[in-house]
């Protein structure tokens, strides 16, 4: 399984302090490229995060002059964060759980680098592109009657035996939480 480590583009942090105003973060995230920023203390401690969810609820939506609005009067406190050393299924489940798109990235205690669900598709098309690539190499050499496939569900862990992709899986009924987990070669009777 992937570890975020593996993941992250970088171990760059974009980040901003509690003073800085909205307008500020918002033009840092707009030339970084980038949907949120981490909110550090003088002393580089996460206290927080800005995304452009809350730039939009908190500030547009009001009608507030975003150069007037601190970044510590509409950011979110209680940030849910992931370990550097974590599996990327752990990021996705605690993004589900909060509905949120990002997470801070923890190494100890020091924040390293900003998570976004962006990355964790990525990740995932790139992990599924490489299975099949691999499969289709195996299989160039075998009969269809000497190969099978065994799916793994990233949702509940049950594992699936069949030569096409089961889209959705018999055990939890989750659709598309699929990946190829191993090419299982039958001896020929």
């Amino acid at each position: 399984m992937q570890k975020i480590r593996d993941i992250i583009p970088s171990l760059e942090l974009w980040a901003t302090g509690p003073d800085a105003s909205i307008a500020e973060a918002a033009r840092v995230m707009t030339n970084a490229g980038i949907g949120a920023l981490a909110v550090v203390n003088e002393y580089g401690q996460l206290i927080g995060i800005i995304t452009e969810r809350d730039l939009i609820t908190r500030v547009m939506v009001h009608g507030v002059d975003p150069e007037n609005v601190k970044v510590r009067d509409v950011m979110t406190r209680d940030v849910e964060v992931v370990e550097l050393n974590a599996p990327t299924l752990t990021a996705l489940e605690k993004m589900t759980r909060r509905n949120c798109r990002h997470l801070p990235v923890m190494d100890g205690d020091q924040v390293v680098s900003m998570l976004s669900v962006k990355d964790l598709l990525r990740a995932e098309l790139k992990y599924r592109e490489q299975m099949m690539s691999q499969a289709i190499g195996e299989l160039a050499h075998h009969s269809e009657k000497d190969v099978m496939l065994i799916w793994q569900c990233h949702a509940c862990g049950h594992t699936v035996e069949m030569l096409d992709y089961p889209h959705q899986c018999p055990q939890c009924e989750h659709e598309n939480t699929l990946s190829l987990k191993e090419i299982k070669f039958v001896p020929e009777a």
